[in-house]
């Protein structure tokens, strides 16, 4: 006989369920009412202890009744009945729900088991409906819990199931969607509901392209687990996040972050905006202009920058004070508001720079004239209560075709703006590619030039200054010259201008005086005592209120006398703007012992008077009154009337660029006392001084010196 191998495995573990007495057991600790019967004389056999707690009975008052008895008469034929159909179907279980119908006061769920064996039985398991009905209760009281909190909460709530039909939202939610509020229900979908918010007007972003906004906020939607922002149509800005729960469905906040985002855009303003003025600044006018210039398809479309300089700004600050000097920016920039349309840009992106980027003015614009209207009306501003103030300006003009995108426009219009400085004041220039070909080459020769300073190569070289009446050397002037290691020897004219422009001048200054200083200790052991040498200093070094104490350290550091270090000034440098600061520093540096003079005299704009506000002590009559001058009538009248002046206010003249003993002979006739040029040496560099003046025996020779003092 074949066995069942399944069945036996069955009948074996039942088997060890027995011997270990677990059914005992689990009937004995059970929590349901268990009550056993003989199905055929409906006798009770047997009740577990939540049974008889059920009942108040005991298992010997158990044993003495019938199922019947337990049963109120009314109900014992249904129940009779029920037992016998039970019996002789071919059913084993019959689930009831009864209400006061069995030997309980309460309802009750009855499920009867028919066990057939030796003798059938009936197993009958009871649940009161009272616990159901108390966690129904629970249940109910927590949902109800759970749906206040969900309203007192501050931001918008909203739960879809795993269909993504909408289950429960707050009054919060459906304030922030108060157009699409009819659609928000139980039971409608998300896309219905953003359907109905489309069709209405609910998104400010969607207006316009309502079918590819839908697609992008469904694909968010369904992403996973995401954070965005959306702006309502009232203005209102709200952060939503959706997260997926553990059913499929999804989960939503939303947060009104509108006062945020004002304060975003109050800084954004605020990093945008010049606090003075309120025009743009730098950062704000670099982003606009990159939008436009990308935003254009015809590069006569684009905007045309005006780059302007205010000369003679700093200059007002330093002598009226910074409150006349913002109302006279104030008023420069309210002058560009009435003169800029409505889509036009303006921007302060400097002390004394401002930018005007006109919009929309086409092909035939002439942005040069339009340049040349400003300066005018800059012009007017250097007025104020009565007072001319000396106020001009300088523009660079591009467009946006000629020069790029961005920051590369600004760029462009500044490299303008400078050859418009170069041309003089109250001058514009339009932008050309060469300018950027040419700053491209000083860029490179300014990081040679760095290179030059750190490796030694700028060094100065020494002209001699001679005294035209005795021929004797009375000084040397200082002249910076760079030793190119490919191009030789360089002159200052050739690299100092790119210099300035990338601030090396003060590297430079520094480097001359320390060398000249040197050079003026060398002299004095030579015992040439009564030789100076002169060092020519920049604009911004003479303006440094810290130049005295520079000097001071050289002298010191080399035990010189200030009588021994005489200090060139350019003319220009009377008229730059930070004139006062250089009053102030020359006054410091004449109390000090140094002697001031003034180079290439006759070639600037300074008027005579100013001589003495400078206490200068000689001028430096420039070359070209010089050259030629022996056959040359017109530059005999004009340089004996600037000599035979400097001379009635004690003044004395140098003449520069003597090449000729002529030149020299026509000098000393018309007054001129000493002579700087070709006709007595080139500039040499130190070492070569001694030589120098071995060979015109204002030096003794090394073999006559080792003579004398031995």
């Amino acid at each position: 006989m074949k066995t069942d191998p399944e069945q036996t495995a069955h009948l074996s573990a039942f088997q060890e369920l027995i011997a270990r007495d677990v059914p005992r057991r689990l009937f004995e600790v059970s929590n349901d009412a268990l009550i056993v019967a003989d199905l055929d004389s409906r006798r009770l056999v047997c009740l577990n202890p939540a049974a008889l707690d059920l009942l108040g009975l005991t298992m010997r008052e158990v044993r003495q009744y019938r199922l019947d008895d337990l049963v109120p008469m009314a109900g014992a034929p249904r129940i009779a009945r029920l037992i016998r159909l039970f019996a002789r179907s071919r059913r084993h279980s019959l689930r009831l729900s009864l209400q006061r119908q069995l030997f309980l006061p309460f309802g009750a769920d009855v499920v009867a088991y028919r066990i057939d064996g030796v003798r059938s039985t009936l197993a009958l398991v009871v649940q009161d409906t009272r616990k159901k009905v108390a966690a129904l209760d629970k249940a109910a009281s927590a949902e109800e819990t759970l749906r206040s909190a969900i309203d007192a909460l501050p931001d918008g709530f909203a739960l879809f199931d795993a269909q993504d039909r909408l289950t429960v939202c707050n009054e919060r939610y459906r304030d922030f969607y108060r157009i699409s509020a009819p659609a928000i229900r139980p039971g409608a979908t998300f896309e219905e509901i953003l359907r109905y918010g489309l069709k209405h007007g609910q998104y400010a972003a969607a207006h316009g392209r309502e079918e590819a906004w839908l697609a992008e906020r469904l694909a968010a939607h369904y992403s996973g687990d995401h954070t965005i922002e959306q702006q309502l149509d009232d203005g209102r800005w709200l952060r939503i996040y959706e997260h997926s729960t553990a059913s499929g469905g999804r989960v939503g906040l939303r947060i009104d972050i509108t006062d945020l985002k004002r304060q975003k855009e109050r800084l954004r303003q605020t990093l945008r905006t010049d606090e003075l003025t309120g025009l743009l600044n730098r950062r704000g006018l670099r982003d606009d202009l990159e939008r436009l210039c990308t935003s254009t398809t015809k590069p006569s479309d684009g905007p045309v920058v005006l780059y302007i300089n205010l000369r003679g700004f700093r200059l007002i600050n330093d002598v009226h004070g910074t409150d006349i000097a913002d109302q006279i920016l104030k008023s420069v920039a309210n002058g560009l508001r009435t003169y800029g349309r409505q889509d036009d840009l303006l921007a302060r992106i400097g002390a004394d720079e401002f930018v005007v980027a006109l919009v929309g003015r086409g092909a035939g614009f002439d942005a040069l004239q339009a340049a040349r209207d400003v300066i005018a009306f800059i012009k007017r501003q250097g007025t104020l209560r009565g007072r001319l103030l000396n106020l001009s300006s300088n523009i660079g003009v591009v467009s946006c075709g000629e020069a790029g995108a961005g920051s590369d426009i600004l760029t462009a219009a500044g490299l303008a703006m400078n050859a418009a400085k170069a041309l003089g004041r109250d001058e514009a220039c339009l932008y050309h590619s060469d300018m950027h070909i040419r700053a491209m080459r000083e860029n490179e020769m300014a990081l040679e030039v760095q290179e030059g300073i750190a490796k030694g190569q700028v060094l100065p070289h020494f002209q001699p200054q001679i005294d035209i009446a005795t021929g004797r050397v009375i000084g040397f002037e200082a002249l910076v010259r760079w030793h190119h290691p490919d191009r030789g020897l360089v002159p200052a004219a050739q690299f100092l201008g790119v210099a300035q422009g990338a601030g090396l001048t003060e590297a430079i200054d520094e480097l001359m005086m320390r060398q000249s200083c040197a050079a003026a200790r060398q002299l004095l052991d030579w015992g040439k005592a009564d030789t100076c040498i002169s060092i020519n200093v920049s604009a911004p070094q003479i303006s440094d209120p810290d130049i005295v104490n520079r000097l001071s350290r050289h002298l010191s550091r080399f035990k010189l006398d200030p009588r021994q270090i005489r200090i060139e000034l350019l003319e220009s440098t009377l008229l730059d703007d930070r004139t006062s600061q250089i009053l102030q520093n020359v006054r410091n540096l004449i109390r000090a012992g140094f002697a001031i003079e003034l180079d290439d005299f006759g070639t600037g704009h300074a008027a005579i008077a100013t001589l003495r506000q400078f206490a200068v002590s000689r001028i430096k009559i420039d070359r070209s009154l010089v050259q030629h001058i022996d056959s040359d009538t017109e530059l005999q009248l004009i340089t004996s009337a600037l000599i035979n002046l400097a001379s009635r206010l004690g003044i004395n003249a140098l003449a520069e660029g003597v090449e000729t003993l002529k030149e020299q002979e026509l000098l000393q006739r018309i007054g001129c006392n000493s002579a700087q040029g070709y006709l007595h040496a080139k500039p040499m560099p130190l070492y070569d001084l001694r030589a120098f003046l071995v060979a015109r025996g204002e030096l003794p020779s090394a073999a006559a010196e080792a003579c004398r003092q031995s």
